[in-house]
């Protein structure tokens, strides 16, 4: 209104009212990037380990993804696209619900993982090992789960600003990779929950054995160890073989 006061035209008020708002644009990114430091620093942090490597990721990018949000408003307010403001709005309160969402999950992910690994009465008296080895794989199994919670609500954010990221899975391809995916990922769990449990089974009786004293228990002492390793062997062969073959590696020869 002020340039038409000024006896500007029609297409030079506009202009300059664009010119306007590219400087305020660029005044709001230069903004971020003062607060670039400020802002990481209060974002990284958190109690669980799968936290603390989001916030510390998002931290890191926190000014870039700024950058691009102030700058796709100004592109929708300077071409006046119908309807960008509301799709801006509405895939900006999507993101937010997304990522408290996977906050929450993350934040009560160590203790599901760490239930799903806890033994019964009976079998820790029987395997007495068994809970101890059992825990080494836990931090493998929360950072799986953590991985499979980023890669959902990267797809989430994705489907949120309009992009249809699980139309790939749907793709023959992505099934592919998705069958192939969980299949190796069973292998490994089951050879490993083979191997725990035989090196279980193998220690019991080596105890209890090992309290006769007895030449037969001598013998177990030389032979079941062999017996472990052979066991390991197999069930290393066998896991390998269906990863390979699941990555499309011809495992007949």
């Amino acid at each position: 209104i002020g340039a038409r006061l000024l006896g500007l035209p029609a297409d030079g008020a506009a202009a300059l009212l664009h010119l306007v708002g590219l400087f305020v644009a660029l005044m709001l990114v230069v903004f971020a990037l003062q607060n670039r430091a400020t802002v990481a620093a209060r974002l990284r942090g958190g109690d669980h380990p799968a936290v603390r490597m989001i916030r510390a990721r998002l931290a890191d990018i926190w000014h870039v993804l700024a950058m691009v949000y102030i700058l796709g408003m100004y592109v929708v307010w300077a071409l006046a696209i119908r309807g960008g403001f509301e799709f801006m709005l509405q895939a900006t309160v999507l993101t937010a619900l997304i990522l408290a969402v996977a906050r929450l999950v993350l934040a009560g992910m160590h203790g599901a993982v760490g239930r799903v690994f806890a033994l019964s009465d009976d079998l820790r008296q029987r395997y007495p090992g068994l809970e101890t080895r059992a825990n080494r794989y836990l931090p493998v199994a929360e950072r799986v789960a953590a991985i499979a919670v980023y890669v959902v609500t990267v797809f989430a954010l994705l489907e949120a600003w309009g992009i249809d990221s699980f139309a790939l899975i749907a793709t023959d391809a992505g099934r592919s990779f998705t069958a192939s995916l969980g299949t190796s990922l069973i292998a490994v769990a089951a050879a490993a929950a083979t191997w725990e449990m035989t090196t279980a089974w193998i220690e019991r009786y080596l105890e209890r054995e090992g309290a006769g004293g007895t030449r037969r228990s001598a013998r177990a002492r030389t032979l079941l160890p062999l017996l472990r390793t052979t066991v390991m062997v197999v069930l290393i062969a066998m896991a390998s073989l269906v990863v390979l073959s699941q990555i499309g590696i011809d495992i007949a020869p």
